[in-house]
């Protein structure tokens, strides 16, 4: 004990000086962290018993029952072994003896060395806490009455109830202090007031009133509901006829957070949803995920039911995994056949380097003889078994299923017949609308707009030149239609041709002559004659894979462009010519890669038009436009235009020969003009959420470009040097535990785990995982690509790139991990999310369900009707509780794939809402969360890896604060318990003490770690790094700064200025100027080390830093 001793002092930290005695560390800093938090992981019991009030009687009555002789004129204050340790003074105060003193102390120290350091024994204190019984009454029916009332009744309660528990386990426990005694009682007195009850008040009202201004009219809903409206699927329909369109306007709201962050114009859902403008809110939420609550979310109505857009087109993308994990399955079964074995275990990293042998191919021509197949070239390569059925797979999974889904669709006609009607249009009035361009040259935003603006001319007439193109537009398009009508979009032997530009440019008069030739030798090429023959080869130097809107002198809103892949082919080849190119290289054979394009510029199209008529969400088939054709589809942006035209026209009539602009007085131009800027605002933002959908948003004129190479290899360099992988992502294992509730998520996880690894229900989960479009990150690696802002396919395109795409690939899933740390914890969300939805809708159906979990229904889709046939279905096909029996007592599994078939549109449901809430318990950005502008290129360098903390501050934080319930508060205090062990296991990789981090550093670098603060966070470190440290959450908790002040020169390198990118630019400038110098020191090793590839992976710390140990020269 003499050891642990420290020198005679008041306010003596024990955790200090009993740090020195501890074994000193091994070279590799992340073994001291595996054998802490391996070998003792006995600590987490014992923190749980400090904290249960159960386990403390327990270990009472069985404890050593001994007892110290009572000195009687014992006086601690008086005992000279106390004297350091006075600040612990009312440990001792009721002993009675200097052995019974002395024995406290001994445990005491003990307590501190063995258990104070290691973050699983807070671990274990928490969870101690929330088993207590106490807490366990709050989730009782008894917490039904602790928590109602007003919120003085509820403080009163509750605070009372845990101060007598809290006297209890001081009573019992000699060793708890009276100020953790204080803390915790202090805290359940405030904390129904600063946090709303988990039991809500029958009439919804009471909880709008505290956050909401326009409490008058939710009471009116009240109302409503008192009257019968409410609670069945016709109730809800009467709902909808009852309201107002400014009610409707209100319902369609984001849900008040109580801090104001849904009012913010942070991103195009947010915006639009305040706009006030219901048609367009309509739109929004057809088109993109709302993952925060909506007002009708808590009055039974439902956020985009059977899911948005996209939604649909993540659990789409399931089509492009299967077939590509399928090709590589026959590709394996054509190495058994011949004898061979796996490579590497037939991981992808070991197929990919494979060379073959003389009896079989590598993958890469494998896919290469899918290709020739695919394109209808009959050999002994296209022969093989193994090939044929790769050929039919992907013809089944991709391009038949979406070739026939756009041809049914009449997606290529519809385009072509809705341009032929405005380009007549145009040319019969003899005018067109002046573009943006011409009405505001310096691109001025609209409070900087001068008079000039407001009151130009907003129309032109047609000039000599617009006229010849718009009658030469009109003579193609009617070429077209009749071409189509006859032959159809869809080609034989259909396979998209992706040219490499790269090859042709390098080689661009060898190729221009031999494409030239081979064009003109096809005698279905006689109808093109030599002119239009050399401008369609030069269009090859600089062909794009995909088709993005062009405004066309801005004359309508939605000028329809759709996927290249369904427009006609202007040059027939045979092909013998197709494999001449692919021989030297001009297009792409990689039938993975073809697919995957494919699917992103079709799959969009197909799902945008089954909702509004046309790819473009234009809705111009609902409207008069399309009048001729049929209603077809549902309102779309041409309603919007519409509904300002109308506005417009009240104001001046072009077509009106009696509406003269000269003669308008400047006010009428002004308001003219200000309404014109409203349509185009309101127009960029919905143009901005379906081309988000389409993969279009913010791609600059040529992605190919040098720079927008340079760019994207540059963010693939910068994730291999900052990420830290798997470790940071420990949040999502409080997700998984809390966000479905606290005891479900426990109850269900221990079922999982312990039943199920590598077993059935572990392969079951997974499966309506895929079924989801989730979990597909082993192949697909959805999620670190939009995390990252990696998600594109151009490096597909440069020898150069596709290295960098496959390292960084590799990085993902063998390195950093994260790609397999997806793929489980997708599979784990699945599980849990999957039996939440299946135990709500039966709760209802039942008329059991609780207000928030309605809620959460409905916001992810899924109404009443849906309820009734997911729970019917789940009863007669699932497994589990309720269903057919199954090894295992609380997961259900939906086995939507045997739900009948009248069924289908209800089982789209379920999993486009498991999809989603998947997404928001593992958070995965979705498109619209963010700004757009974060979406263009320069956007991505500023603030890549932003993308995931704005997405987290909307899932984590906001809708929690939107839910306001006790699974909330356990999700905040488990993401914290994460938070902690992050920051201890890094603080220890350094070779730092993480028990002498003061109390405010450990809460901030928690919080921070755990992810709750999302881009508020980020923001936070600015504003620190900005202010020295006299600015912010740590200066406010009296935490140090967690960087040294030599960073400080760089502190606007990072968020706040330039990004990532700009802070490993400046990481190098500093790096040059201390060598230019001579001037090196410790500080150019550590720079050296930042930018060299996967220096920051947390179990690579110990390695990494014996190699900046070497470089301090």
């Amino acid at each position: 004990m003499a050891n642990y001793l420290p020198q005679v002092g008041r306010n003596f930290d024990l955790s200090s000086d009993m740090e020195l005695a501890s074994e000193s560390r091994n070279n590799l800093p992340f073994k001291d962290v595996v054998h802490s938090f391996a070998n003792n992981a006995k600590v987490l019991p014992i923190g749980w018993a400090k904290d249960n009030y159960t386990a403390l009687l327990v270990s009472k009555a069985i404890s050593d029952k001994s007892t110290f002789d009572v000195e009687p004129n014992y006086n601690p204050f008086s005992d000279t072994q106390l004297l350091p340790y006075l600040d612990y003074m009312d440990v001792f105060i009721t002993s009675q003896s200097r052995a019974e003193t002395s024995d406290r102390l001994k445990n005491l120290i003990h307590e501190h060395k063995e258990n104070y350091n290691n973050p699983l024994y807070w671990v274990g204190r928490i969870l101690g806490g929330l088993t207590d019984p106490v807490s366990l009454a709050l989730f009782s029916p008894m917490g039904k009455f602790i928590l109602s009332g007003r919120k003085l009744s509820q403080s009163a309660k509750l605070g009372s109830l845990i101060t007598a528990e809290e006297l209890g386990k001081q009573a019992i426990d000699p060793l708890r202090t009276t100020k953790e005694g204080m803390i915790i009682s202090g805290v359940s007195f405030v904390l129904p007031v600063i946090f709303p009850s988990a039991v809500k008040n029958p009439q919804m009202t009471k909880a709008f009133k505290k956050f909401d201004k326009e409490a008058d009219f939710l009471d009116e809903v009240d109302d409503i509901k008192a009257n019968g409206f409410y609670g069945n699927s016709v109730g809800a329909a009467q709902i909808r006829k009852t309201f107002s369109e400014k009610q409707w306007i209100k319902l369609n709201e984001i849900a008040a957070t109580g801090v104001g962050w849904e009012k913010l114009p942070l991103n195009p859902i947010f915006r639009i949803l305040n706009s006030k403008d219901l048609e367009a809110q309509d739109i929004v939420e057809k088109l993109l995920d709302i993952s925060m609550l909506q007002n009708k979310n808590w009055l039974n109505m439902p956020t985009a039911p059977g899911g948005s857009i996209e939604s649909n087109l993540i659990r789409e993308r399931t089509n492009v995994f299967m077939s590509e994990t399928g090709m590589e399955d026959f590709y394996k079964e054509y190495l058994k056949r011949h004898g061979e074995k796996l490579p590497l275990f037939g991981l992808r990293v070991g197929m990919d380097v494979y060379k073959g042998t003389n009896q079989v191919v590598d993958l890469k021509t494998f896919k290469h003889y899918i290709w020739k197949s695919l394109i209808g070239i009959e050999d002994d390569t296209t022969a093989i078994p193994e090939i044929i059925k790769a050929k039919e797979l992907m013809r089944k999974k991709v391009f038949n299923r979406y070739g026939n889904q756009y041809a049914e669709l009449g997606i290529t006609e519809s385009h072509s017949e809705y341009l032929l009607g405005v380009y007549k249009a145009i040319v019969k009035r003899g005018y067109r609308r002046a573009t943006q361009a011409e009405m505001n040259p310096k691109g001025k935003g609209i409070e900087d707009l001068d008079d000039d603006y407001f009151t130009g001319n907003p129309f032109r007439t047609l000039t000599k030149k617009e006229r010849i193109w718009y009658e030469n537009s009109i003579a193609k398009l009617e070429e077209r239609i009749e071409y189509l009508k006859k032959h159809g979009p869809l080609a034989k032997n259909y396979a998209p041709r992706i040219w490499q530009r790269e090859q042709i440019n390098a080689r661009w008069e060898y190729f221009k002559t031999n494409i030239t030739i081979r064009i003109k030798n096809s005698p279905k090429n006689k109808h093109l004659s030599p002119d239009e023959i050399d401008n369609i080869v030069e269009s090859m130097k600089s062909a794009q894979p995909y088709i993005r809107f062009d405004e066309m002198f801005n004359e309508s809103p939605a000028q329809m462009s759709i996927s290249r892949n369904f427009r006609s082919r202007e040059i027939h080849l045979e092909p013998q010519d197709e494999l001449w190119l692919a021989n030297e290289g001009f297009i792409e054979t990689d039938v993975f890669v073809l697919q995957r394009l494919y699917f992103n510029a079709v799959a969009p199209d197909i799902l945008i038009t089954k909702v509004f008529g046309d790819p473009m969400a234009s809705g111009f088939k609902w409207t008069n436009y399309g009048a001729d054709i049929g209603s077809v589809g549902g309102p779309g942006l041409l309603n919007i235009w519409g509904k300002f035209e109308k506005r417009l026209k009240s104001i001046y009539d072009p077509s009106n020969p009696k509406s003269d602009w000269k003669k308008l007085s400047k006010s009428k131009k002004e308001k003219y003009n200000k309404i014109e800027e409203e349509r185009r605002v309101m127009m960029r933002n919905l143009e901005g959420a379906r081309d988000l959908i389409r993969g279009s948003y913010g791609l600059p004129d040529d992605p190919q470009r040098a720079f927008s190479q340079g760019v994207r290899i540059f963010k693939q360099y910068n994730a291999m040097t900052m990420l830290t992988g798997t470790l940071a992502a420990t949040a999502d294992v409080a997700r998984n535990l809390s966000t479905s509730g606290i005891l479900r998520g426990f109850r269900t996880s221990y079922d999982l785990f312990s039943n199920a690894l590598g077993t059935e229900v572990a392969k079951l989960s997974l499966r309506q995982a895929y079924l989801s479009g989730e979990a597909l990150d082993l192949v697909l690696g959805s999620r670190a690509m939009s995390m990252y802002d990696l998600e594109n396919s151009f490096g597909v395109f440069s020898k150069l790139e596709k290295g960098t795409s496959k390292l960084s690939n590799i990085y993902f899933t063998y390195i950093n991990q994260m790609n397999g740390w997806n793929t489980l914890m997708k599979g784990w969300s699945s599980a849990v999310n999957g039996t939440r939805i299946i135990e709500e809708s039966r709760n209802l159906v039942l008329g059991k369900i609780s207000k928030v979990n309605k809620a959460k229904l409905l916001n992810s889709g899924i109404d009443e009707e849906s309820a009734y046939v997911i729970w019917q279905q789940y009863q007669k096909h699932g497994l589990g509780k309720w269903a057919n029996k199954a090894d295992w007592k609380e997961i259900k599994i939906a086995r939507t794939e045997m739900w009948d078939k009248e069924a289908q549109k209800a089982a789209d449901t379920f999993h486009n809402a498991l999809g989603k809430d998947i997404r928001t318990t593992i958070v995965t950005p979705d498109k619209g969360e963010v700004p757009l502008w974060f979406n263009t290129e320069m956007g991505g360098v500023i603030v890549q890896f932003k993308k995931f903390a704005m997405s987290a501050t909307n899932k984590m934080m906001m809708r929690g604060l939107q839910e306001r319930d006790m699974n909330f508060l356990g999700g905040v205090l488990l993401l914290m318990i994460a938070g902690s062990v992050v920051d201890a296991t890094r603080t220890r990789a350094f070779d730092r003490s993480y028990s002498k981090k003061p109390l405010g550093d450990k809460l901030t670098s928690a919080f921070e770690r755990s992810g709750l603060g999302g881009i508020l966070s980020d923001i936070n470190n600015v504003i620190e790094r900005v202010s020295n440290n006299k600015v912010g959450l740590r200066p406010m908790m009296g935490a140090g700064r967690p960087y040294s002040s030599y960073s400080l020169k760089n502190a606007m390198s990072g968020f706040g200025t330039l990004g990532p990118t700009s802070s490993q630019i400046g990481t190098i400038t500093d790096m040059m100027l201390d060598w230019g110098k001579g001037t090196h020191n410790h500080y150019t090793a550590r720079n050296v080390r930042r930018l060299i590839p996967f220096q920051n992976i947390w179990y690579l710390d110990g390695l990494f830093d014996q190699v900046e140990k070497g470089l301090r020269f």
